[in-house]
């Protein structure tokens, strides 16, 4: 198995990202990494929720997963991201 990698915040040391080499162009962002989520836009997808902890809620109406789904799958959600931003890029126009 190769390794995942980690990034950190070199000022404070929270984690930030994780990349797995199964799955080349994509980074884990870390929920709890973001400053201010909305500009990252909504959850597309629950990763690990076997880890789901009594305090916290899922979205509504996003898949759940408790742990992490096939790398094709990923790549569909991630298409589909991608494609409902650059449409409301160009509606903002």
């Amino acid at each position: 198995d190769a390794p995942v990698t980690r990034e950190f915040c070199g000022n404070c040391g929270t984690p930030l990202t994780s990349r797995v080499p199964a799955m080349p162009g994509v980074a884990l962002v870390k929920a709890g990494s973001m400053d201010i989520p909305a500009e990252f836009g909504t959850p597309q997808m629950v990763i690990f929720d076997c880890d789901h902890q009594p305090f916290q809620t899922n979205p509504e109406g996003i898949p759940v997963f408790d742990k992490v789904p096939g790398y094709g799958l990923i790549r569909l959600f991630i298409r589909r991201h991608h494609q409902r931003a650059d449409s409301k890029f160009r509606s903002r126009g």
